[in-house]
């Protein structure tokens, strides 16, 4: 870790010198819970439009580019990090149940 006039820098591979709470939040993208969070709530508010599968897309894009930016997979964490993308399909069809219920 370097330190730089108080703040803490982690060193990351390829892709630079973060900040360490950048790191922190990192953690939190990383588990599945956090990406079936965004698809339920978009499955709430929207339920199933044009609008609601345009975000899918793109969450899932965005998704695939989070995994691409990890690089190659380690073992005990590529499940882990892998099961971010169907729970966020699966939170995301739970929201527009839900969504469909309610309304």
């Amino acid at each position: 870790m370097l330190t730089s006039s108080g703040c803490h820098f982690v060193a990351s591979g390829l892709l630079g010198v973060y900040p360490s709470y950048a790191m922190d939040y990192a953690r939190y993208i990383d588990t599945p819970f956090s990406w079936a969070i965004v698809g339920f709530i978009i499955g709430v508010i929207l339920g199933v439009n044009n609008i609601s599968v345009i975000l899918l897309a793109v969450g899932l894009g965005l998704f695939l580019l989070y995994l691409k930016q990890h690089g190659p997979a380690e073992e005990g964490r590529e499940g882990w990090l892998f099961a971010g993308g169907p729970s966020f399909i699966i939170g995301w069809t739970a929201g527009f149940v839900v969504h469909g219920l309610v309304l």
